[in-house]
């Protein structure tokens, strides 16, 4: 109804936190991917006049996902919920009906040349520094002999007790009184 109130949501979500975090927060990769991520899902699904402008739209959202996603592989499956939604999107805003896989397309091409083009120039200058072994390494398989060591080192039986005591103490807690019964 107020296209003029999506502005100010933004300037009220990104806005606030660089205005009163100190400098131990701003450095945080976390929230500085925070503007990337919201200019990814907003080129997505912006308005545009004309298909030509929607692509360009689409390229700049795949752009902005990539700079994301260069500092936090782990976003990834974030900007493919995005896409998905983007998808789904255009068939509410009523574009001409198109098959399912020809309205994807459209919005994935573009969106995956944005992506592709960033991930391509910053792996370009990593392997001409001779560093991009060492970042599939950090990427895949790093990630993968973590999470090995770890799940070796898991005593599940541990988990289980865990979580029902944690189940009795909330049950005791809460419900107890809703049955009557004085906690």
């Amino acid at each position: 109804m107020h296209r003029w109130l999506s502005s100010v949501v933004a300037i009220a979500a990104l806005g606030s936190y660089y205005t009163f975090a100190s400098s131990r927060e701003l450095t945080q990769g976390e929230i500085l991917l925070s503007f990337p991520m919201f200019l990814a899902a907003w080129f997505l699904v912006r308005d545009s006049r004309s298909p030509a402008a929607a692509a360009v739209n689409r390229g700049l959202a795949g752009a902005s996902a990539g700079v994301a996603v260069v500092f936090k592989l782990f976003y990834a499956p974030i900007f493919i919920a995005f896409v998905l939604v983007a998808i789904f999107a255009t068939r509410l805003a009523g574009t001409p009906r198109q098959p399912w896989f020809r309205r994807g397309l459209a919005v994935l091409w573009p969106f995956t040349l944005g992506v592709a083009f960033v991930l391509g120039a910053v792996s370009l200058i990593l392997w001409r520094q001779g560093v991009f072994d060492e970042l599939l390494w950090n990427s895949f398989v790093y990630p993968s002999h973590a999470l090995g060591t770890a799940a070796d080192s898991m005593d599940l039986g541990r988990l289980v007790r865990n979580s029902v005591g944690c189940w009795h103490r909330w049950d005791r807690g809460c419900c107890s009184r809703r049955r009557g019964r004085a906690g």
